[in-house]
């Protein structure tokens, strides 16, 4: 309810007077939920495990400890931590908790498994939870389908995401902003992003913002990321680079090292040629295979490497993740492109817009760069943009902490290569170009 400063005050009461030894798990694993939920990872996890260890904690406590924990590992980079958490939720029978908290142990294990690269067995799981639920049951349901649109955003499916997500945010229609429709939101506009609908992207993190304060902390870096995709599909490639990396400060500043090397991947998907090393360092803090990958990939595009672009693409859509292996790809494509290699470009561009037809239509800069490639720069390109929302050269100089002259500069040689009349043509020109194919 967001309630927080009341909720410490109830809190600390009931530490106070409760002393059964029944009831005390029950206290300390509602205590661990609500410091996790505010990054308070250290303090949250060790209430959390010694309510788990505890072999008289009653299951509410348990599941309830479950909870908070299954949030918090998988952005930690601890997924692989909860796999025998939630095989002992499994495998108790006996559902003596709230419903909406045994769903959302069952969520958590979704999330583990897709922040470890388990995509094939996240959709089993994804399958068997949903036999929990039916669409009479609301909110288990609608948690279901959360599960399932977190799974087909990681493989890129961003058409499926969008069906899912929209499904469980209407089945969770309130009065109040819930705080488990957080995440759902922020993906949802990550997906509408990615398939160019910015308006859209834009209406439901307005929605995710109705979520504020302490109690939904631990999703801030991921509304960062949703801003950064929202940023990157208005056509400001530099501004989305500087929006992913401010995310992945804010996942380091709070322990979540597995989103900071997502965020920082989709930097260096958006141009960025400076996170490989900083992502190779979190490769022994995180599980998994994928921050190996996102560590290849942003050392290839810091040295312009063709082939390792190439083999990096592969290993992503071998391991599911369907628009890295776009991205990837499409990178490599301006490459060959920028060396004259117009016959291998050719035949890997239209590599990279079946993948991108697979992944819904997406538009993300890598893949409109390949699909219709102008010969302006990434500044230029943005500075378009801000044209056509009708900004004058000196607002536009102020956004982008630029001088009046050297805007005007980036406009006079952009309008000479794309043979524009004037400043108005050269924005609708790059307008057109970042539409969607379908679109133009």
């Amino acid at each position: 309810m967001g309630e927080n400063e009341r909720a410490h005050e109830l809190l600390a009461l009931l530490h106070e007077r409760v002393r059964h030894h029944i009831l005390k798990p029950v206290v300390d694993a509602t205590d661990a939920a609500i410091a996790l939920h505010e990054n308070r990872f250290d303090e949250g996890l060790a209430r959390a495990h010694a309510v788990l260890s505890d072999p008289v904690a009653p299951k509410q406590a348990v599941e309830f400890a479950a909870f908070g924990v299954g949030l918090t590992l998988p952005v930690a980079g601890r997924g692989h931590e909860f796999e025998p958490i939630a095989q002992r939720c499994r495998d108790d029978k006996k559902r003596t908790t709230d419903g909406l908290i045994a769903a959302m142990v069952r969520y958590c294990d979704v999330l583990a498994l897709t922040y470890t690269g388990q995509l094939d067995l996240a959709e089993e799981r994804v399958a068997e939870y949903t036999k929990f639920s039916s669409a009479g049951q609301f909110l288990a349901w609608a948690i279901a389908r959360i599960m399932a649109g977190v799974v087909a955003t990681q493989r890129g499916l961003f058409r499926e995401a969008i069906e899912a997500f929209e499904q469980a945010l209407a089945a969770q229609r309130a009065d109040r902003p819930l705080p488990w429709q957080l995440p759902a939101r922020l993906l949802l506009a990550r997906a509408y992003a990615a398939l160019g609908r910015a308006v859209d992207g834009e209406r439901v993190l307005d929605e995710a913002r109705e979520h504020s304060g302490p109690h939904v902390a631990i999703h801030m870096p991921q509304m960062m990321l949703a801003k950064a995709w929202l940023v990157a599909a208005r056509g400001s490639d530099r501004g989305a680079v500087d929006a992913a990396r401010r995310a992945a400060d804010a996942a380091h500043s709070a322990g979540q090292y597995a989103l900071e090397a997502e965020a920082l991947h989709h930097a260096a998907r958006f141009g960025d040629r400076t996170v490989g090393r900083r992502i190779e360092s979190l490769c022994t803090r995180v599980h998994g295979p994928l921050t190996g990958l996102y560590a290849r990939h942003a050392l290839a595009v810091a040295h312009s490497d063709i082939t390792g672009l190439e083999a990096v693409s592969a290993d992503f859509e071998a391991a599911g993740l369907l628009l890295s292996a776009a991205d990837a790809a499409a990178q490599a494509v301006a490459l060959r492109m920028r060396a004259g290699d117009r016959g291998k470009g050719s035949d890997a561009a239209a590599r990279v817009l079946r993948m991108a037809d697979r992944c819904g239509g997406v538009v993300t800069p890598a893949i409109l760069a390949a699909a219709k490639p102008l010969p302006i720069s990434s500044r230029e390109r943005e500075i378009a943009v801000l044209i056509g929302e009708g900004l004058s050269d000196k607002d536009i100089a102020t956004r982008l902490q630029l001088s009046v002259r050297t805007v005007e500069g980036h406009i006079y040689r952009a309008r000479m290569k794309l043979d524009a009349d004037d400043r108005e043509e050269f924005a609708k020109i790059v307008g057109s170009d970042l539409k969607p194919p379908e679109a133009s």
